[in-house]
């Protein structure tokens, strides 16, 4: 049986990050890019993360927080991931149970959560009051089947920018994402 603990984001990040492309088939992260998301998130979410370890790996993992997108908002946020290899053996369970609790703890009056739509996440989010409040869909391209050339453009990395422009189009982007609630607090 896999044991549950507080995630330690210098310990774990590259398990978690492995857990992540397994569940998340269309993420692109890397430990790097992961680290620093866990690493910003505002102290008002009050986020705490946990992982299921097995034989010393990584093999499932859950987060809760309140949701600091939006001005005077009570709801929360959640996530439960377990290896598809390591499902149907109470680990999912076990992590859902301690994200709830914090969920509780921290006041959230509703946690939303997402998931790839899968037979097991579809099995799995009923069984702990989650319903469906929205669907997302993923357009994916195969980027050697293209055979147009884009426009020439100017690539530089965000560490050669005026950082207020990046934080324009972060913006821009995040409040135009689909959302059970308005995006104004960022």
């Amino acid at each position: 049986m896999a044991s549950i603990r507080d995630l330690d984001l210098e310990r774990d990040a590259e398990g978690v990050v492995a857990l992540m492309r397994e569940v998340w088939p269309t993420a692109v992260v890397s430990t790097e890019s992961w680290r620093h998301r866990v690493e910003t998130i505002p102290e008002r979410a009050e986020h705490r993360a946990w992982v299921a370890e097995e034989d010393g790996a990584i093999v499932g993992n859950a987060y809760a927080g309140r949701n600091f997108f939006t001005q005077g908002s009570d709801s929360g946020f959640c996530g439960v991931s377990v290896l598809e290899r390591c499902r149907r053996r109470g680990i999912g369970a076990a992590l859902a149970q301690v994200a709830l609790a914090h969920g509780g703890r921290i006041g959230a009056n509703e946690l939303s959560a997402q998931f790839v739509e899968n037979e097991a996440g579809v099995a799995f989010a009923p069984k702990y009051g989650f319903r469906e409040a929205r669907a997302e869909a993923e357009s994916i391209l195969d980027p050697r089947t293209v055979t147009e050339r884009p426009a020439a453009v100017d690539l530089r990395t965000v560490a050669d920018v005026d950082p207020r422009l990046v934080y324009d189009v972060d913006i821009g982007a995040t409040r135009d994402m689909p959302s059970l609630e308005t995006i104004d607090d960022i």
